[in-house]
Order: structure tokens, then sequence, then C-alpha cells
């Protein structure tokens, strides 16, 4: 072969090498480049109505995430101003550093009047009259992320759970409204009872956690198919709900690279 064709030919090789290893190396770089922070909470242990699964749920939940490239804080039974605090480090975190912030509780959650309350760890139950200052109100976290203005918030509730508190409230959660930056999901629809569950998990964080692993879903797609197993897992008795105007995209872990330099079927 003449000498100026196998020169062309290895140039062009060369050529080829170096944009193969530029597309592998979108993938981690855009990750890398896009922050992403969460606080998960998991409470079990209270004193007037225990739950099996919340902090399973909420240790599942880190570990699907971290993998997935967000820095995780987990709280477990977290009593008020642990909660308190944890949410002020979180939004403070987020307005600093930016990108992707996401909040996941699993617990006992209880609408009263409209609101829907985050109900910490506490040894007795607290009356109708205790209820709001004892608590910490959804729409307050929501708010606060919010105003944190960065890229994209989820706020993720497993906590529709039986209200354990007789005549304090309501059944089930109201509806949280979203926005262009704020991407909602209940473990069921608004006014409904969600399941514990009677395995490690819940059915829903189950499901969300599996597919969370899953590489290549964006951001609906990940709570399509969560709703989708849930829904035939409990034989329909339980449908999680979303709520979301965000129109940007998302994935939580990016499909891997074929050899040809393409995603996998």
């Amino acid at each position: 072969m003449p000498r100026p064709v196998w020169a062309a030919i290895q140039s062009f090789v060369a050529i080829l090498l170096v944009v193969a290893t530029a597309v592998v190396s979108v993938a981690p770089a855009r990750a890398a480049a896009e922050a992403r922070t969460a606080l998960i909470v998991g409470n079990s242990a209270y004193g007037f109505a225990p739950l099996a699964n919340p902090v399973n749920d909420a240790t599942d939940m880190a570990a699907a995430l971290r993998q997935s490239g967000f820095d995780v804080t987990l709280a477990t039974n977290a009593d008020q101003p642990a909660l308190q605090a944890a949410v002020k480090r979180f939004t403070d975190t987020l307005k600093a550093r930016g990108g992707v912030g996401l909040f996941f509780f699993a617990g006992h959650g209880i609408q009263v009047g409209g609101e829907n309350y985050i109900v910490p760890v506490m040894n007795k139950a607290p009356t109708p009259e205790e209820l709001r200052a004892a608590s910490v109100a959804a729409s307050d976290v929501v708010d606060a992320m919010t105003a944190a203005g960065n890229a994209l918030n989820i706020v993720v509730l497993d906590a529709c759970r039986d209200n354990p508190l007789p005549g304090t409230g309501t059944k089930g959660l109201s509806r949280i409204d979203s926005g262009a930056r704020l991407f909602v999901s209940f473990s069921t629809s608004p006014g409904a009872v969600a399941l514990d569950g009677e395995g490690r998990n819940s059915p829903y964080t189950k499901h969300l956690a599996r597919a969370l692993l899953t590489p290549g879903l964006n951001l609906e797609d990940t709570f399509k198919r969560t709703l989708k197993g849930v829904y035939q897992e409990t034989a329909g008795k339980q449908t999680p709900w979303l709520s979301s105007s965000f129109f940007g995209d998302f994935v939580f872990r990016e499909a891997a690279l074929a050899p040809g330099g393409g995603t996998p079927p």
C-alpha cells in the first residue's frame, strides 16, 4: 500500500478514536457538572403508632440516589428540631450549589384543613391543637426549596399511610401544586391511603428504588414505571400520583454507551 494512503488511514483512525473518547466522556462530564442534592427522611419509631418500613425505605432510597450521583443526607427517626434543622441545611445547600434538589419523606403524614403535615417522631400522639405546632408543614419544605432558585426540585412523599390520630385530619394527603421547576409525587392519590408493605419496603419505595437504578429513564418515565409497578402489585388498591409542569430533561442514571457509540437496545 502506498505510504501516503497508509498515512491517511492512520490519521483517520486517530480521529475516530478521539471522537469516540469524547462521546464516552459526555455522560460522566454532564453528571459531574450538575449538582445533585437530596434530603432523605424516614420515621418509624413513633411512640403512638410505629411503622415497620420507613427507615428501611429511607435507607434504600439514599443508596439508590447516591448511585445516581446525588449528595445525600439521610435522617432517620427525626424529631421536630432535627427535621427542621435538616431541612434548613438542605435548602441552604441548594441555594449555594443550585442544580437538582430532591426531598423524600417516609412516615406518617396528615392532612388538616388542606395542609399536609410531616409528622416527626414523638412519644405521645399530639392533640388536634398541638399537631400544627408539633409537625412540619410540607408546604414550608416546598417553599424553602423553591426559594433556593435552583433548576429543578423533586418532592416525594411516601407519607400517605393511615391517619394515626383520629379527629386530627382527613384521610390521605391533599394535592401539592407543581410548577415549571417542581416535580411532586405522592405514594398514592390525594385523599387515599398508601400501604406500609409487608416486606422490607413499602410498595411505592420498592418500585421507585428499582426505577431509579434503571439506566436511561427520564424523570417522568421513572415515576410512571413506579406508578405501574405499585398499581399492579396492589391490584389497583394503590395508585401513586404525579404533579409536574417541568418541561426540561433530567435523567437519574445515564444509559451506558454501546461499543458502537449508541445507547444499548
